[in-house]
């Protein structure tokens, strides 16, 4: 098992989101990698900070429906999902600012420089 697939995991597997197999698979690796150690205690702490919040009330369709994109992004090799973009994820919105692109012209003004 290498690094990339835990660190895909380590939210599910810090929420015990996995099944049995994957779970000890998982904490076999996280017990020899010092990497992989710290990243679980990121999410751990992450996680309890979120528990003194009262959570959204939701029907297992969308947890099912949330698990299910998790694993679908996991099989596809996507890059690991930012915690942020999950809970995104979880409520249907975006968090924070949204960024917009601004255009730039493609004219280009210069300015001489002086030195005084």
């Amino acid at each position: 098992m290498n690094c990339k697939y835990v660190l895909d995991l380590l939210p599910l597997y810090v929420g015990r989101d996995l099944d049995e197999k994957q779970m000890e698979q998982i904490a076999a690796h996280v017990r020899s990698c010092p990497a992989c150690v710290g990243e679980a205690g990121e999410y751990r702490v992450t996680r309890e900070l979120l528990a003194r919040f009262d959570p959204p009330q939701f029907g297992d369709a969308v947890y099912a429906g949330v698990r299910r994109r998790v694993m679908d992004e996991i099989e596809r090799g996507s890059a690991r999902p930012a915690l942020p973009r999950l809970i995104a994820g979880l409520f249907g919105r975006p968090i924070g600012r949204r960024r917009t692109r601004q255009r730039v012209s493609s004219t280009t003004i210069t300015a001489p420089f002086s030195s005084s």
